[in-house]
């Protein structure tokens, strides 16, 4: 077959985009023709890639054009068999929502938001012009996949999709690079870090500390701190305005208790160094960092609007909170976990080995050719 990606900025590299790599990989290897239409891509042998020019100035402009300029260029080429793309765009076969639901999203933040934002909301054209893109493709776009029953739920409410359009795929992980370690590799791990060895390292993985649940987990350590429990330690891998946290860490009281390492490419490494991880976000349609730390052998405390959170059994391979601003649930979770994660290690892995990451891609590859009946 002859097939074509949309992805905005397509790298084999990047940790949400680390299972296209395996699928590309497996199409490949079946002989099919690639094609991948992007504005920065990274060279890749036996795929073509097809440059979509964009307006950069704003985010507006970056989204509008990019859509209107790989619809128009999808187009223009030879046909293709079947288009699958990664981005909100309306030229394609299939859809990947692996962005979620941005009505959704808004409706979420609305209830935690002042007025003034809120109000911004509905006046922000970024907004406006991905809603509007959503509506036409969760209407247009033969099928979709959603990486959680979570968006699908959301798909549906939001826009009634029939069921039957949308098809759930979560992501996979890569079991041979995320792995569990044995004691005194650990050991050697936290050393070569610099991280303390005694302490309970609770780790956090992801950018826009904002959105997944920074703040609340400084609340909840300094909670901790003035009930006693001075054994955890954590520590936060990611881009975002460091200097602003450290400050807030600063005026909790908490400096020595909290480490904000900065984006990093050791992440496998954190992770066999830590012992539990800790993603309390406001939305995330399936965080890849969360199924990345289960199969690193890590219980973990995460939000019910995370999708993974729908797979999870509180306390067999972690915990699922309430309620986000509850800082009270946070810190008890935290410190349960600190002193018995090693009795969740193996379940943990456990359901990460359930989905692996050739299993995603064999099952988005099953949809494209159940669509072109192949």
């Amino acid at each position: 077959m002859r097939l074509a990606f949309i992805k905005k900025k397509f790298s084999l590299y990047g940790g949400a985009e680390r299972y296209m790599q395996t699928l590309l990989m497996q199409l490949a290897k079946e002989g099919h023709e690639l094609h991948i239409f992007a504005h920065e891509w990274t060279p890749t042998d036996g795929i073509t890639i097809h440059t979509v020019p964009i307006r950069r100035t704003t985010s507006y402009f970056s989204t509008i054009t990019f859509a209107r300029n790989v619809a128009r260029m999808v187009s223009e080429a030879p046909r293709f068999d079947c288009v699958v793309s990664f981005e909100r765009t309306i030229c394609q076969d299939i859809y990947r929502a692996g962005e979620g639901v941005h009505r959704a999203w808004l409706d979420i933040r609305s209830q935690s938001e002042a007025w003034h934002k809120r109000l911004s909301f509905k006046l922000n054209p970024l907004h406006h012009a991905i809603l509007s893109l959503e509506r036409e493709l969760f209407l247009k776009t033969p099928c979709v996949i959603a990486n959680s029953e979570m968006v699908k739920r959301q798909i549906i409410e939001h826009y009634e999709i029939p069921p039957q359009k949308i098809a759930v795929i979560y992501n996979g992980v890569d079991l041979e690079r995320f792995r569990t370690v044995p004691p005194d590799r650990k050991a050697e791990l936290r050393q070569k870090l610099g991280l303390p060895r005694a302490a309970a390292i609770a780790l956090y993985v992801g950018s826009g500390f904002r959105r997944k649940g920074v703040p609340h987990i400084l609340k909840a350590i300094a909670k901790l701190k003035k009930s006693g429990v001075s054994d955890i330690m954590f520590v936060a891998v990611g881009k975002d305005r460091i200097s602003d946290y450290e400050k807030c860490a600063a005026r909790h009281g908490i400096s020595n208790r909290v480490m904000f390492l900065g984006p990093r490419e050791d992440v496998a490494d954190l992770y066999a160094a830590s012992d539990f991880f800790i993603l309390p976000t406001l939305y995330d349609p399936f965080s890849n960092a969360t199924l990345e730390a289960l199969a690193c052998g890590l219980p973990v405390i995460t939000s019910k609007n995370n999708g993974v959170a729908e797979l999870i059994e509180n306390g067999v391979h972690g915990y699922v909170l309430n309620n986000l601003a509850d800082t009270d649930e946070l810190a008890a979770r935290m410190s349960e976990l600190a002193g018995n994660y090693s009795f969740m290690q193996n379940t943990a892995r456990g359901l990460a080995e359930r989905f692996p990451i050739e299993q995603t891609a064999a099952g988005v590859i099953g949809v494209v050719k159940s669509l072109r009946n192949v």
